[in-house]
């Protein structure tokens, strides 16, 4: 588990039970307190608790700690291990460069997660770029919708939905009670 933070750069608890069925309790990492929405269209925030080895990923952006914890499922549901993926998710505003690149059987693959703030004119022009990739294009989004629009203007670019940030750290899950207990101090 630790030699996969080190490469995804951040985790949920809900992932962290989710994937590696552990605990948050005593984790051999950072943790931090953030509030989350899913993009810059979506109302609904939220309080998560993200484990990190990483100081600076305490100091990122909402977006990209978004990014990096997008990115971290992508791994998970392809099924990638950490030694075959190199990610540069955190890196806000690098358009040119996929979130995580992953060596697979079929060559290198670009992976990117879209959290629903890219324009259109930007998902083309990232497309077209990452299209070098020998593996092809791999694209995460938590939008169904987004999803399936993707899919249908570029059939070359295999999409993944993953759901909603809920999945990633839901209403009512251990880091809702974790959060009002740090907040109360207990």
């Amino acid at each position: 588990m630790l030699s996969d933070l080190k490469v995804d750069g951040a985790i949920t608890a809900t992932q962290l039970e989710r994937h590696y069925q552990l605990s948050t309790l005593g984790a051999p990492a950072l943790s931090f307190i953030r509030t989350l929405s899913a993009s810059k269209y979506d109302d609904r925030y939220q309080h998560a608790v993200i484990f990190t080895l990483s100081k600076g990923v305490t100091r990122l952006a909402t977006s990209s700690v978004l990014h990096l914890l997008g990115t971290t499922e992508m791994r998970q549901v392809l099924g990638a291990s950490s030694q075959d993926w190199t990610s540069s998710a955190h890196r806000a505003g690098a358009t040119q460069i996929p979130d995580a690149l992953w060596a697979s059987a079929a060559g290198e693959v670009a992976i990117e997660y879209d959290t629903g703030t890219y324009s259109f004119d930007t998902i083309r022009k990232k497309i077209t770029v990452f299209s070098q990739y020998p593996g092809g294009i791999v694209w995460g989004t938590p939008s169904p919708r987004r999803a399936k629009r993707i899919a249908q203007l570029y059939p070359h670019v295999q999409t993944l939905c993953l759901g909603s940030l809920e999945d990633l750290c839901p209403r009512g899950c251990p880091e809702k009670e974790a959060l009002r207990l740090q907040l109360r101090g207990d």
